[in-house]
């Protein structure tokens, strides 16, 4: 085999091979780091209950990175909240859903979803 097709060879096998972090396991180590954007209700809604009860949800899963305020329109703000979370099916989808369970909570929406290492 020539040293062009060794080095496919090798890349094709590193591309299918996991890495793996022995220390916890043999547990994949990777991790995603999302972004939402919350809108509650309405203007009169309790922005800082709201963040307090969106870092609560997101503890359950991972790490709460934190939230900024963003201006919508006619003094309605949202709410955009980072964090991050193991690399899960279906776990973009599983947070959402229970920021949705929020009170004062109108809408979540994923905006951002990153893989990182």
């Amino acid at each position: 085999m020539s040293r062009s097709a060794d080095a496919r060879s090798a890349a094709i096998n590193l591309k299918n091979t996991s890495v793996q972090n022995v220390d916890s396991g043999g547990h994949n180590m990777s991790e995603v780091m999302m972004v939402y954007k919350v809108m509650p209700d309405g203007t009169e809604s309790d922005l800082d209950h709201i963040k307090r009860e969106i870092k609560k949800t997101v503890e359950k899963h991972g790490t709460f990175k934190g939230s900024s305020e963003e201006k919508v329109a006619f003094g309605l703000k949202a709410i955009v909240a980072k964090l991050v979370v193991p690399d899960e099916g279906g776990i973009v989808d599983k947070i959402e859903e229970e920021l949705k369970g929020i009170e004062e909570v109108q809408s979540v929406s994923a905006e951002d979803v990153t893989l990182i290492d």
